[in-house]
C-alpha cells in the first residue's frame, strides 16, 4: 500500500525539478520588414541579375545565436522579391563550407580576397546595407573589382558588380 505513493515520489518530483530546469525561453519578435521600402534595388536586380547565379547580402550573420541570423532572415524576405539564390542564405543547415566562409567574410571585409572569393562562387551582385559598410570605403578597400551599380537612398542599400578578380 505504500509503495504506490513512494514510487510518485520518485516521479512526479524528479519530473517538476526537469521541467522547471528546461523552461523554454520566451519569444523574441524582430518586427516585419519594409519590403516597400526596399522596392529600388530588389526590383533593379529582378530585371538585371543573370538567371541562377547568386548574390552576396552583407552583413552576414555575425555569429549562431537567433539573433546574429535577424539580418539574413531580412535578407532572405527581400529575395522573394528580386529572386536571386542567395549565398548567405539558410535552412536551418550550416554546412562547414558555408561556415567557413561566414567566418572569412566577417573577419575580412572589405578585402579583395572577400571579393575574390565572391567571384570564385560566380556571385554576380554583392548587396551592401551602407550601415555595414559604406561606399567610399568598400571602393576604397577593393578598388577596380567593383562597380557601384545602384544605390537605393530611401533602404540605405547599394548594389554592386564584381568586375575583376585577377
Amino acid at each position: 500500500v505504500w509503495l504506490k505513493p513512494s514510487m510518485a515520489i520518485f516521479v512526479v518530483i524528479p519530473g517538476i525539478l526537469l521541467a522547471a530546469e528546461i523552461w523554454p525561453e520566451t519569444a523574441q519578435r524582430g518586427g516585419t520588414p519594409d519590403v516597400t521600402r526596399h522596392a529600388g534595388w530588389t526590383e533593379f536586380l529582378r530585371k538585371n541579375r543573370e538567371a541562377g547565379r547568386p548574390v552576396a547580402c552583407l552583413p552576414f550573420a555575425s555569429g549562431n545565436s537567433i539573433n546574429d541570423f535577424d539580418v539574413t532572415a531580412r535578407w532572405m524576405i527581400h529575395s522573394l522579391e528580386h529572386g536571386a539564390p542567395m549565398l548567405n542564405g539558410y535552412s536551418g543547415f550550416f554546412p562547414k563550407p558555408y561556415l567557413e566562409l561566414r567566418n572569412f567574410v566577417n573577419a575580412e571585409f572589405p578585402s579583395n580576397d572577400v571579393i575574390s572569393r565572391f567571384a570564385e562562387l560566380d556571385v554576380e551582385y554583392l548587396i551592401v546595407a551602407r550601415n555595414y559598410c559604406a561606399p567610399e570605403e568598400l571602393l576604397a578597400a577593393v578598388p577596380d573589382k567593383l562597380d557601384l551599380i545602384f544605390e537605393d537612398e530611401e533602404a540605405d542599400v547599394d548594389v554592386y558588380r564584381i568586375t575583376s578578380c585577377q
